[in-house]
């Protein structure tokens, strides 16, 4: 899956890259009283997500693990059988 997103990625940087290169160095060169104020707000609010990215993703990866199961715990003392019960039937009519 990381592989899809990042091949899609690169698929739109390299067909996207000089509009994005005209627009980086667009806003680049205006100094504005509301760009000035918009940029920090914008690198914080990427970088708040991208933590919150790495997080959810090391937590899944820690939760399931690599393989898809988690680890076992220990099996504990074996209990008594229970009481033999009637069969489940479910009538059609």
């Amino acid at each position: 899956m990381i592989f899809i997103v990042i091949v899609i990625c690169v698929i739109i940087l390299f067909y996207y890259w000089t509009s994005i290169k005209s627009m980086l160095s667009f806003f680049g060169t205006m100094q504005t009283e509301y760009l000035s104020k918009i940029w920090p707000w914008f690198f914080a609010v990427l970088f708040i997500n991208i933590i919150i990215f790495i997080f959810q993703i090391w937590f899944y990866n820690s939760k399931t693990g690599i393989n898809g199961a988690g680890p076992k715990g220990s099996l504990g003392p074996v209990g008594f059988n229970g009481y033999e019960g009637t069969p489940c039937t479910v009538g059609c009519k």
